[in-house]
């Protein structure tokens, strides 16, 4: 999202173009939206995501250390300026994002998308998947076990 974001924008219209060929039911992803945590780069995923919005392809988002923008893979020049709280704004204010958690799972703290899980049945089998944030504090990761053990039972 930094250097060519153009290229992110490309991933993803791979995936909706691939959708049917390779049976594409959801997106995951892993961390790392950006690289220094800055606006531009923020809007830059927000825009290429769009990308699956516009194709109906739902998906998830966890944030990695370069989005939290608190330990290594930023510079120090970057961490002045950046900007983690745009995650929230730039996604629990997405309404296609946001109402799958709504309506399929739940959220850690009401008013974010930071840490979120969800169910979702594809192809006959049934999927939880729980996202949480980069170096999650033990209540975070006590409430995941939490979900995770209603779930199971």
């Amino acid at each position: 999202t930094r250097l060519h974001p153009e290229v992110v924008k490309d991933m993803y219209q791979w995936i909706v173009d691939n959708r049917e060929a390779k049976d594409i039911k959801y997106v995951i992803g892993l961390g790392d939206i950006t690289d220094q945590c800055q606006l531009r780069e923020w809007e830059a995923a927000a825009d290429a995501l769009s990308v699956l919005e516009k194709a109906g392809i739902e998906y998830s988002l966890i944030r990695g250390n370069h989005d939290v923008a608190t330990v290594g893979g930023i510079s120090e020049e970057s961490r002045k300026t950046a900007v983690p709280e745009k995650y929230d704004e730039l996604f629990y204010g997405n309404d296609f994002y946001r109402s799958q958690f709504e309506n399929y799972g739940g959220f850690y703290e009401e008013g974010s998308v930071i840490n979120t899980y969800r169910t979702l049945n594809l192809n006959g089998d049934d999927w939880l998947i729980v996202n949480i944030d980069f170096q999650a504090d033990k209540n975070v990761r006590d409430w995941a076990n939490e979900v995770i053990a209603n779930r199971a039972s």
